[in-house]
């Protein structure tokens, strides 16, 4: 029997969807209407496809843009009339009578709705769309309409948005919009080929009950249950630059504040990692007992972080490589509902066999006759052998983690590693070992086209990848604070900014001070910011129980020395100023631009012969992390490079050192300089610091009155 009606479904890896929308099919009670589908994913639905002759499955392995792929399916159609049955969406079980019925009643040569209902993913949110444009268009999810109109307009070849050019561009056709609209729901999830921007004018939010309760009638019985929140934890191995490092760390933070992650100095001396930042505040855990690792060879590490994570409840371990970025939100969610992690997503999850091109894979394949004793111990072992995926964004589901670490501990296994030549072990150990031990290996859901091996990108590539709500990673991303790719990512990203701006304190009353050294001197410095900065230098000295030391991190040519070395030498008590630079002249941001002009130590000793301070100043050349001592701090200024790393780790070098009631000085916390900022916001965001004073650009914090009483105390009992 020839079919009157042939609904359409395109669909590439989305097995999730696939059996409800078979189901919601079959339910029509159509014997005179057929399911056509083309599958070109890279994970195959053809074991979901049942025995039913009116579903009608075809496999493309080459992927098709949609507006091919709706032509090729309707190529492929024996009906008179071609509805859109999108894999995704829920359909009433009279649709295709409904449909049938509008298009027969008036002739037309198309039906559809232009008012649609949608629904989240999740079940949380609901939205009426009405559309309000001038021209006549329908929903394409909606669309029913005579093969011949097709055959005389066919889609366009293009990537999204062919069902609506094939709408407005239809001028000769007999379009009716219907009226009853309760016969689809559409859903909003991560994975829509065209993103759903709910926010916009057409768009108003309604409550979902009543959404859910109609899908539930659909299918005799309960509503669709609510996507199980997935627990993620990232995995990240540190060998190169440690700039980056906090770089990766913050964008991380910015698009998931909740996942843990997790840190692995893979390092040959194990040193890369400094310590004193505020790890904790930022949700980092430090992987212990980390061993070197080289490049070819990092299974180690994931085996490492998995031992870390114990029997500690999460599902998924991401990896992620120092050289990668996150560019949105929403990658817990958007995993949990593409359905979860029971095994390995991969980048691609084919079995690699001998004409694999991939050369890992190829390694692997050489070596079989090495691996078929173990192999044999497995059922379906030597079809499992082998799998592959790209490092970089791999995701380990938690019990497949534990059972391939307990696997390694096989002698036989052992040897065999011993006496291979495999490199990139990580890239076949974890999805082979995952397929033996019975775990899937399936098609990641996220966009791999931005996770490539030594790819070069672009700032247009960063915004291509990002327009595609199912892209969450790009690798690689060159170590460099000032890369192009990693400024452009962050301004996107407010520049990581997360924390509300830092509240202001009442105005602080000026401080009369001797200001004409500190203007003769090079340098940038407001009159205003001096007074602050003298009033704070003295205010130090003069509490009960100082130490007598002002620190001063950035000093250039001596301009805020001055006003801290006239502080320590009017004090009560002894005190002195110790001034760190590199004195090389280098000033501004590694994350923006650095300007480099002359060494400026000479100046600086000038300075201190023609100010007479030399009793009182003493100068260390470098880094702050590399002249710190344990020494008492009063107050602290951080003025040397702006970039947040280099504000981190100077702020870092002395924290365990400042005294319980020490001030500590930011200057330059402004927008042209927002590593200063971000990292100001943070540390008071997190609940320790307070501002005190904000002067022009210069910020000065004092700790919190709880935690400051606390540290006294714990400073007594020490002492």
């Amino acid at each position: 029997m020839t079919p009157r009606i042939s609904a359409i479904m395109p669909t590439a890896d989305r097995r999730r969807f696939v059996p409800a929308a078979i189901a919601q099919f079959l339910a029509q009670g159509r014997d005179d209407a057929e399911l056509v589908i083309l599958d070109d994913g890279t994970d195959s639905v053809a074991d979901l496809i049942p025995g039913d002759p009116r579903i009608r499955y075809f496999r493309d392995d080459a992927r098709r843009i949609l507006g091919d792929k709706r032509n090729r399916l309707c190529d492929l159609a024996r009906g008179e009339v071609i509805v859109h049955w999108d894999d995704d969406d829920w359909h009433a079980p009279d649709r295709l009578a409904r449909q049938l019925a509008a298009i027969e009643a008036i002739g037309a040569d198309i039906v559809g709705l232009s008012q649609v209902v949608f629904l989240a993913d999740d079940g949380a949110r609901a939205w009426d769309y009405r559309w309000g444009g001038r021209q006549r268009w329908v929903y394409g999810a909606s669309l029913a309409y005579r093969r011949d109109y097709w055959l005389r307009r066919r889609f366009p070849a293009i990537p999204t948005g062919e069902d609506t050019r094939f709408v407005l561009d239809a001028r000769d056709a007999n379009i009716h919009v219907m009226t009853d609209t309760d016969w689809l729901v559409a859903r909003v999830h991560g994975g829509n080929t065209s993103p759903k921007r709910t926010r916009g004018g057409y768009w108003t939010e309604r409550p979902p009950g009543p959404l859910l309760d109609r899908i539930a009638e659909w299918a005799g019985g309960s509503p669709p249950a609510a996507v199980r929140p997935l627990a993620n934890v990232y995995a990240l191995l540190a060998h190169e630059r440690p700039e980056c490092l906090v770089d990766l760390v913050r964008n991380l933070r910015w698009h998931d504040q909740a996942s843990p992650i997790l840190l692995y100095d893979g390092s040959a001396s194990g040193t890369l990692i400094d310590r004193r930042l505020p790890w904790e505040r930022w949700g980092v855990e430090i992987v212990r007992e980390a061993r070197p690792m080289k490049w070819g060879a990092l299974h180690g590490f994931a085996l490492d972080c998995i031992a870390h994570l114990g029997e500690r409840d999460h599902d998924a371990l991401t990896i992620v490589d120092s050289d990668q970025l996150m560019l949105r939100t929403g990658y817990p969610a958007f995993l949990a509902a593409h359905g979860g992690v029971p095994g390995i997503l991969s980048s691609d999850a084919r079995p690699q066999g001998p004409g694999t091109r991939i050369p890992p894979a190829a390694t692997a394949q050489a070596e079989r006759a090495l691996w078929r004793p173990f192999l044999d111990r497995f059922e379906g072992g030597e079809a499992a052998f082998v799998h592959w995926s790209f490092w970089p964004a791999t995701v380990i589901g938690a019990d497949c983690g534990r059972a391939i670490a307990a696997l390694f501990d096989d002698p036989q296994l052992q040897a065999i590693l011993a006496a291979s030549r495999l490199w990139a072990t990580e890239e076949i150990l974890f999805p082979t070992l995952a397929r033996l031990l019975g775990f899937p290996v399936q098609q990641s859901p996220c966009r791999g086209d931005w996770t490539q091996y030594r790819r070069r990108w672009s700032t247009r590539d960063v915004d291509m990848a990002r327009s595609d709500p199912r892209t969450f990673w790009m690798h690689p991303v060159p170590r460099l604070p000032d890369d192009p790719l990693r400024r452009h990512v962050r301004a996107l990203c407010n520049d990581y900014r997360h924390a509300p701006p830092a509240p202001l304190p009442a105005d602080a009353a000026e401080d009369a001070a001797i200001l004409a050294e500190m203007r003769a001197l090079p340098g940038w410095l407001s009159d205003a910011e001096a007074r602050a900065l003298l009033t704070g230098a003295r205010g130090a000295l003069a509490r009960k129980g100082a130490a007598g030391h002002l620190v001063e991190i950035g000093s250039h040519c001596g301009k805020a020395t001055v006003l801290l070395g006239r502080a320590a030498q009017a004090a009560a008590i002894e005190a002195h100023v110790t001034a760190i630079d590199r004195f090389d002249g280098v000033t501004g941001s590694r994350e923006e631009k650095l300007t480099r002009d002359p060494v400026t130590r000479g100046r600086f000793d000038q300075m201190l012969v023609a100010s007479g301070l030399g009793p009182w100043v003493f100068a260390r050349t470098g880094e702050a992390s590399e002249v710190a001592t344990g020494d008492p701090v009063d107050l602290l200024l951080v003025d040397g490079l702006h970039d947040y790393p280099a504000v981190a780790a100077d702020f870092a070098a002395f924290e365990h050192a400042l005294t319980p009631a020490a001030r500590v000085a930011f200057h330059d916390y402004a927008d042209y300089f927002p590593g200063v900022v971000a990292f100001v916001d943070e540390l008071v965001a997190a609940g320790g610091w307070e501002i005190e004073h904000a002067v022009d650009t210069l910020r000065v914090l004092r700790r919190c009155p709880a935690l400051e009483s606390a540290s006294k105390r714990a400073l007594e009992v020490h002492a």
